[in-house]
């Protein structure tokens, strides 16, 4: 399997691709160099300048196609609607904190707590636009959530972690948070203390959501836990209150969510379980929805249940019947549907290389952001929707956004992350950009930050909505002294980091790995037990793992 090994050169360059995908210009074939017979001519247009230099206000200020002048005027006349605002419809309002970032809770009001493998940080969102670091707690967590206030005025948190070789064995832990200490805090850790840590070798603690003075637990093959909390001191009682699954009802039970007496579990095997819970001490699994992908995370709100799919997207259901959950829609997306969040008419989604807000009626994208400046990796696990304030919880931290309804602008997006060249070899590569806005797309330069390579395209490129566009790639050696370069690609997509698109750019030898070769360290850096350790083993190869 070679490194982002990609396909020949298209027949025709500089051409929109058309978007029926029963075309003969659909995503692979335009990925593979098939030939496009379909392909027409796509150059023409001027850039409109929407973007800005960095983060910040100015890029929530307003722009328009044409004429404005014209605009107000058609605006004012009454004859229909008022046009949709050119604008970019989610904007970047701030960074906020965190440390390997799986999974956000937002109390609805103030505090935002960012849960991963440093622990969690707890942020004042009292100005959204100016996050407050307002505690940290030590360890490692994989979910939580916000429990009862106490007598004194202290808010609970729970926290969950499955365990690794890292945090030693599966916890459930309880932290008091000051909600009045100062802000920012004189001590970082002053402002939230331990009350428990509940550690148990045998569980494996993963999906956390408390109501009314208990705690629900998914925990994997184990399935659904409940735990009581006392409502003056919010300590656990470690002795379950009931659960469902042990036996294995509950095939891989990872995350929970609850409305009224029913719990619905997202079972990584494929199913969505459906659980009475009206009775805490005797839970009872009502129904099991085979849904069309692996679930990652699942929400529900006004009658609907929202999943989220990993590569399969994302899928909705109704609940007119909460024990029967009926398919609605299912909607694939680009990237990794990692986690989702409904409020009303929006669901945001945690898209692993960006993050995006769909109509929650009919799954439609409406608008996406990208939060990780390049070159680096994106990778956005967790999302939190509040009106029309999002919370993206992305591993190196949080990041604010906010949504404009009725605002549209174009958006692009290129699939590739990377494109890896053989250094010795001179070849060619095709890069198809795809408009996923609702506004023309207009590519004005192309070109890449080392001489190696070079640029053939027609500009500048008008892409219209819902479709692509294409040009050529080439390389030639001698490759960089890095083995590394840029590609920039110049767009009227007002989102910062997408009307300076940039794809990172490889030569070196791209080394071949087949199943059953043997693995050595020019591969790999292999901890703890070395390439010894590894013999006789069966050995699954993964980009990225969730401690």
């Amino acid at each position: 399997m070679a490194l982002a090994a990609l396909g020949g050169l298209a027949g025709a360059l500089g051409c929109a691709l058309e978007p029926d995908p029963g075309s003969d210009c659909d995503d692979t074939e335009a990925a593979d160099g098939a030939d496009c017979p379909n392909c027409t001519d796509s150059s023409g247009g001027d850039s409109d300048d929407a973007q800005t230099d960095s983060r910040g206000a100015s890029e929530t200020e307003s722009s328009t196609r044409g004429d404005t002048e014209q605009g107000e005027e058609e605006a004012g006349s009454g004859t229909g609607p008022e046009p949709p605002l050119y604008d970019d419809p989610l904007v970047y309002v701030a960074p906020a904190h965190g440390d390997e970032v799986v999974a956000t809770a937002w109390d609805g009001e103030r505090f935002a707590v960012n849960c991963g493998g440093f622990g969690a940080r707890i942020d004042d969102l009292s100005d959204p636009a100016d996050p407050q670091d307002f505690a940290v707690i030590p360890g490692r967590c994989q979910n939580l959530d916000f429990g009862a206030f106490l007598p004194g005025g202290e808010r609970m948190l729970y926290l969950a972690h499955h365990g690794d070789s890292y945090g030693g064995h599966a916890r459930l832990e309880g932290h008091v948070v000051d909600v009045d200490g100062p802000v920012p805090p004189d001590d970082p850790w002053a402002n939230a203390s331990e009350l428990f840590e509940f550690v148990d070798a045998e569980r494996l603690f993963e999906g956390l959501v408390w109501r009314d003075h208990h705690v629900f637990v998914t925990e994997h093959q184990r399935g659904l836990e409940i735990f009581a909390t006392d409502p003056l001191t919010g300590q656990l009682d470690t002795a379950p209150v009931g659960g469902v699954g042990a036996l294995g009802a509950l095939g891989n039970a990872i995350e929970i969510a609850l409305v009224d007496e029913f719990a619905y579990v997202a079972d990584a095997e494929g199913f969505i379980h459906v659980v009475d819970v009206a009775q805490l001490d005797a839970p009872a699994l009502l129904s099991s929805t085979p849904t069309p992908g692996s679930p990652r995370h699942l929400d529900v709100d006004q009658g609907r249940l929202f999943v989220a799919l990993g590569g399969d997207g994302i899928a909705s259901y109704d609940l007119a019947d909460p024990a029967a959950p009926s398919l609605l829609s299912q909607q694939s997306m680009h990237g990794s549907a990692q986690a989702v969040d409904a409020d009303g008419e929006l669901l945001a989604v945690a898209a692993w290389t960006y993050s995006a807000v769909h109509d929650a009626e009919d799954l439609s994208l409406l608008a996406t952001e990208r939060v990780v400046p390049y070159p680096d990796f994106e990778q956005d696990l967790a999302v939190v929707l509040d009106g029309t304030m999002m919370l993206v919880g992305e591993w190196e931290g949080m990041h604010v956004l906010d949504f404009q309804p009725g605002v549209t602008a174009p958006d692009a997006w290129i699939d590739e992350e990377l494109f890896a060249f053989e250094a010795t070899e001179a070849s060619d590569r095709v890069v198809v950009i795809e408009n996923r806005g609702l506004e023309p797309l207009v590519v004005s330069e192309v070109y890449p930050l080392h001489e190696s390579f070079s640029v053939l395209a027609d500009l500048p490129m008008t892409i219209a909505p819902g479709s692509k566009g294409a040009f050529e790639l080439a390389y030639a050696p001698p490759a960089p002294d890095s083995g590394a370069a840029i590609l920039v690609i110049e767009t009227d997509d007002p989102d910062l980091y997408h009307a300076s698109y940039q794809v990172g750019l490889v030569a070196q030898d791209i080394w071949l790995l087949d199943v059953g070769e043997s693995l050595t360290e020019d591969y790999a850096f292999l901890d703890p037990l070395g390439l010894e350790g590894l013999e006789g083993k069966v050995l699954v190869l993964s980009y990225f793992a969730l401690f």
